[in-house]
């Protein structure tokens, strides 16, 4: 009884060390298992927190820029070159609106924005309100997490710009472009130089200049500009160039005709004499043309230009006879240029020589000799010793047939110079009026009438001696 009950003692206790290793054994499974989990569930914690932290930094570094923005920085939004160059033109405006959007938004927002590569570059818009102020782009990099997730750097950022005026001039390079106040300076500058060479008859310049091509774009504000000039800090006319699409300095041309012996200038500078100015000989003059033999020197008609004035209302042109006299001319529309006739009348005759008593003696003489009151021919009348020999005037004088009566006596009245005009110092042209009375002809004593003469003559001036070289006949009539 003792062995059996030892042999079943001996059973239990090897069932019962066979349950106790077996439990040990599926402890230590237990613990592995959970050595297991637990190391998993920390590896699968840090990958996730890895791929976590490589995709939130786009969007913690967006939410970091954005409070930079809302604490009023904007420097950031005008570091991109591709930027309308108005930004920084238009900082204060530009700023202003985005202050106040952020207010009346309460701060920014920040959402995940439309990329073609969203996993190459996520892309992040910042916005206030309606009001969208800039896209932030971020660049995969080689480099990769631990746990060989992608990871991403800064790439760049691009403000929103609602301006829509843009300001094109082409400015010559002694001018300066100025913007609502301000010199533009050189960074505003697009394209090539436009070199030209200036007109022969430029009033200011000469040989090569350039000009250059400025563009503003993206205002917000319509623009006030204008282009100055260096030398004198004033505005200069402006026009827009509809083949350039660009505005541009407007000059101004003048023409201006005189006859050859008159000084002509423009804003106080002579420009009759100096070849650069004289665009052509327009024509003759007639008068002159009938005595230019005896004259030392020809009078023409000759046409001017000048280009290149700044201001078409300073524009100033004088005239300067050569009598001495200055005074504007006329302008004519149509034509479009500065005229003046070829003669004048001086003021005082005296200083050539001449007064009315020497141009009434030589009238009196013809009309004397053309009366038969000279009682000789041509060659010994006082009219011959007034002209000149084998002038127009000699030759017909020689010839002239006396068609009145004889009478008894003559006399005059109303006498008068009608016209006198100069076309050269050594030549004028002078008409004298004045009734010329007879008496006593076909043989009744008291018969009178009144011979109403008008005669021109045609002076010139050789080695200081007036002589008629020609003469016109304008009325001749008789009252009872």
């Amino acid at each position: 009884m003792a062995e059996k009950a030892d042999k079943k003692t001996e059973k239990k206790e090897k069932i019962r060390k066979r349950g106790s290793l077996f439990w040990k054994i599926f402890a230590v499974w237990l613990v592995v298992l959970a050595a297991i989990c637990v190391g998993v569930l920390i590896y699968g914690y840090n990958v996730m927190m890895d791929y976590d932290n490589s995709q939130k930094f786009p969007y913690e570094e967006t939410v970091r820029i954005a409070s930079v923005i809302e604490s009023g920085n904007y420097d950031m939004l005008y570091d991109r070159e591709t930027l309308p160059n108005s930004m920084t033109l238009e900082r204060e405006e530009y700023e202003r609106r985005i202050r106040e959007a952020i207010e009346k938004n309460g701060g920014c927002d920040v959402m995940r924005a439309f990329s073609p590569n969203a996993v190459e570059n996520p892309t992040f818009l910042i916005s206030a309100g309606d009001r969208k102020i800039a896209t932030v782009v971020y660049e995969k990099v080689v480099e990769k997490t631990k746990f060989g997730f992608d990871t991403y750097r800064f790439l760049s950022i691009t403000p929103f710009y609602e301006g829509s005026y843009a300001v094109e001039l082409l400015v010559p390079e002694d001018c300066d472009f100025l913007l609502n106040g301000d010199v533009i300076g050189d960074k505003f500058r697009v394209g090539d130089p436009v070199v030209t060479t200036a007109a022969e008859d430029d009033f200011e310049k000469s040989g090569e200049q350039k000009a250059y091509y400025y563009r503003v774009d993206g205002l917000m504000v319509e623009p006030e500009f204008k282009i100055v000039y260096r030398d004198t800090g004033r505005d200069a006319d402006m026009i827009w160039d509809g083949k350039l699409n660009v505005w541009t300095t407007r000059k101004y041309d003048v023409a201006a005709t005189a006859p050859s012996n008159y000084k002509v200038f423009v804003n106080g500078t002579a420009i009759s004499g100096d070849g650069r100015f004289t665009a052509k000989k327009t024509g003759t003059i007639d008068e002159v043309s009938d005595v230019k033999q005896y004259l030392d020197k020809d009078v023409t008609m000759v046409s001017y230009h000048v280009s290149g004035l700044r201001y078409k209302n300073e524009i100033d042109v004088v005239y300067e006879d050569f009598d001495g006299r200055r005074f504007t001319p006329e302008f004519d529309e149509y034509e479009e240029e500065y005229i003046a006739t070829a003669g004048i009348t001086p003021e005082d005759t005296s200083k050539y020589g001449i007064d009315f008593d020497f141009l009434f003696k030589r009238a009196l003489s013809y009309a004397k000799f053309v009366n038969d009151d000279d009682d000789e021919k041509f060659e010994k009348t006082e009219l011959k010793n007034y002209c000149l020999p084998d002038s127009r005037a000699y030759v017909n004088f020689q010839s002239l047939w006396i068609t009145f009566t004889s009478h008894n006596s003559f006399w005059t009245e109303n006498e008068k110079l009608a016209d006198i005009t100069f076309y050269h110092e050594d030549f004028f042209v002078a008409t004298v009026e004045f009734d010329y009375w007879i008496k006593g002809f076909n043989h009744q004593t008291d018969n009178t009438k009144v011979l109403q003469n008008s005669v021109t003559f045609w002076y010139v001036r050789i080695d200081g001696t007036w002589y008629i070289v020609d003469f016109a006949l304008n009325i001749t009539g008789e009252t009872d």
